[in-house]
């Protein structure tokens, strides 16, 4: 059904406080996705080789895609 989220599709919901850790802090590096509630709908590693940045910047879109979709935007 269309109203289903895929099982592949993940949401954390965090107080602000760790919200503000979680970003702040320099070990935490990486593409995050938020939504304006806070809600940190994806996150990517980043990566240190060319080719896999490449690779995962497709995941990325990808994922984006599928969130847009659902979100029905």
């Amino acid at each position: 059904a269309a109203d289903q989220v895929p099982e592949s599709i993940h949401s954390l919901t965090v107080s602000e406080g760790i919200f503000d850790q979680v970003f702040k802090a320099p070990a935490n590096n990486g593409i995050f996705i938020a939504d304006p509630l806070g809600n940190i709908m994806l996150h990517h590693q980043p990566e240190s080789d060319k080719h896999k940045t490449v690779m995962r910047s497709r995941d990325i879109l990808s994922d984006l895609k599928k969130l847009l979709k659902l979100s029905r935007i």
